[in-house]
């Protein structure tokens, strides 16, 4: 079990009534769309798709990536229920299930499709927060307010250029590479504090012995 999992099991319940087709759908968006660590004990894999979807904002929609930056938004921080709850914590029921009905059809990159379509029609609003705690009300509001499913829908295939998988496997690769590097440069940051601690505490022994 992982957070957020229950939002999706509850809310394909609520349109399943069916239980067993309930439990296999989860298992479907879990282990064959989703990529294999977003739910899971630690928030790595999370972490990972918020930053490939950073990179494709840097790409995609520049202004709003130079706005986030200058703003220090990191949306895995702020929003990260997007992805752990797939919007049914989000969006309207209704826009919820449209969008879901299209990632079991279209693929998990509909998911990045979804985000950067509702971040570019609110684009203006999102420009004009010049704080975080303004730009997480911005996009609250955002997501709240979209209840008309369909043309959020059309906004996303139509006016978005195209998502190829070798783009974000492309970006989640240049991703995997950058993590292992923090998370090798945490561990020698680590194994050096651990050294000076133990060196502090071998002189203060050898002070005691002097004294």
């Amino acid at each position: 079990y992982c957070q957020g999992m229950n939002y999706i099991g509850a809310f394909l319940w609520l349109v399943m009534e069916d239980e067993e087709s309930v439990f296999w759908l989860l298992v479907c968006l879990l282990d064959d769309i989703c990529q294999p660590a977003v739910h899971a004990p630690d928030i790595r894999g999370t972490m990972s798709e918020y930053k490939v979807l950073h990179r494709l904002l840097d790409v995609r929609e520049p202004r709003l990536a130079a706005h986030f930056a200058a703003t220090e938004v990191d949306l895995v921080m702020i929003a990260s229920k997007w992805l752990l709850c797939f919007f049914t914590e989000s969006f309207p029921a209704e826009t919820a299930a449209r969008v879901l009905d299209a990632v079991f059809s279209e693929g998990f990159k509909v998911w990045f499709r979804v985000v950067i379509a509702v971040l570019k029609i609110h684009e203006v609003e999102l420009l004009e927060s010049d704080a975080l705690p303004d730009i997480m009300q911005a996009l609250q509001v955002a997501f709240r307010g979209t209840y008309d499913r369909d043309a959020l829908m059309r906004f996303a295939f139509k006016r978005l250029k195209a998502f190829p998988r070798a783009l974000i496997e492309k970006h989640r690769g240049e991703v995997a590479a950058e993590m292992r590097r923090e998370q090798q440069a945490a561990k020698e940051k680590e194994k050096q504090r651990l050294l000076q601690g133990l060196q502090a505490a071998m002189d203060k022994t050898e002070r005691g012995k002097g004294e």
